[in-house]
């Protein structure tokens, strides 16, 4: 067992497959619940919410900023649209607001991808020849 966790590549496909592993439960807690966080850093106010597979993360300029949080509430009332064609992370800015959103899957399957290409590769085999 000792064999296997030789070496970085091994130690590093353990994490991103824990890392894909949370981001997949997100996933598919955000299609069920609206989990939202609402923080102030100077004189902005930044939201980062999560709904129908969706992140988003939002900054605008506020007269308030306060913290808030909010998990497990219904999607019945969402912060942000999701728009149905939404495949690749956006960015979008009017009056004052940003939204950038990314789609989990985006960043899941790649994740899941490079953890088994971590894991499952073989390393080569160093050749006979040693240079002095």
């Amino acid at each position: 067992m000792r064999e296997f966790f030789h070496g970085w590549r091994r130690k590093a496909g353990c994490i991103a497959l824990l890392m894909a592993s949370v981001l997949m439960a997100c996933w598919i807690r955000s299609l069920r619940f609206t989990d939202s966080i609402a923080f102030p850093i100077q004189t902005r106010q930044y939201i980062v919410s999560t709904y129908q597979g969706v992140v988003f993360w939002a900054g605008l300029e506020a007269g308030f900023v306060e913290w808030s949080c909010e998990f497990s509430k219904p999607p019945d009332e969402p912060l942000f649209a999701v728009r149905d064609d939404q495949l690749l992370p956006t960015f979008e800015s009017t009056d004052g607001m940003e939204v950038w959103t990314v789609p989990y899957w985006s960043v899941t399957i790649p994740l899941t991808f490079l953890s088994a290409y971590l894991l499952l590769w073989k390393p080569r085999k160093r050749s006979g020849t040693e240079h002095a």
